[in-house]
C-alpha cells in the first residue's frame, strides 16, 4: 500500500483515441458507447442512488440503493468496471483514507490528492452513465463533476506500480 507521507513521482498514462476523419471518430465513439460491458453498467444503475463508495490503490467501488454495485479497476489494457446483482463485491485491500502527495514534471513541488473526498462527493446523488476512452473512463453522476479514472504509474523507491487515478474532470 501506498503511504501519504512521503512525495511520490507519477506518470499519467493516459491514451485516447486518434482518428483520422470526422466519421471514422464517430463510428468509434457510437461502437464504445455500444459496448455490451457499458450499456450493461448504464441500463442498470441509471438513476439509482450512490449509496457508499470504497477505494483501494487500483479500485474504486460504487454501492447503489437497489442492492448493485459497480468495481471501476486498473488493468494493464487501462480502466475496466464490472456491475455486479448483490453488494457481494469487495475492494481487496482497502485501506485507511487519506491523502497521497504527487509529483509530476509539472508540478515538482507535489499536489495532495485527497481521493476520499472525490469518491465520497459522489455519495447520494444517482448515477448517470460510465464510458470508456482509450484506456481511461468517465463516470458521471447527477450534480457533480464528470469523474475521469485513469491509470497512474507510481515511481516508489525505484518500483513502478500502476494504480487507478481519479480526479474531477475540467
Amino acid at each position: 500500500m501506498l503511504s501519504g507521507t512521503q512525495l511520490l513521482k507519477v506518470h499519467t498514462l493516459i491514451r485516447f483515441e486518434e482518428h483520422d476523419c470526422i466519421q471514422e471518430a464517430i463510428v468509434s465513439g457510437r461502437r464504445q458507447l455500444n459496448a455490451d460491458n457499458s450499456r450493461r453498467a448504464c441500463d442498470q444503475l441509471e438513476g439509482e442512488t450512490i449509496e457508499a463508495a470504497e477505494w483501494s490503490d487500483r479500485d474504486a467501488l460504487f454501492r447503489f440503493a437497489n442492492g448493485k454495485s459497480m468495481r471501476v479497476f486498473v488493468t494493464p489494457q487501462g480502466v475496466q468496471w464490472a456491475v455486479d446483482d448483490s453488494n457481494r463485491i469487495e475492494v481487496p485491500a482497502n485501506v485507511y483514507p487519506r491523502s497521497l502527495l504527487l509529483q509530476d514534471k509539472n508540478d515538482p513541488n507535489g499536489v495532495s490528492w485527497q481521493r476520499a473526498d472525490i469518491l465520497e462527493s459522489r455519495v447520494g446523488n444517482p448515477f448517470v452513465r460510465i464510458v470508456k476512452s482509450g484506456n481511461t473512463a468517465f463516470f458521471y453522476a447527477e450534480r457533480c463533476p464528470v469523474l475521469l479514472f485513469c491509470p497512474l504509474l507510481i515511481d516508489e523507491n525505484r518500483r513502478e506500480e500502476v494504480i487507478l487515478s481519479w480526479n474531477d474532470s475540467d
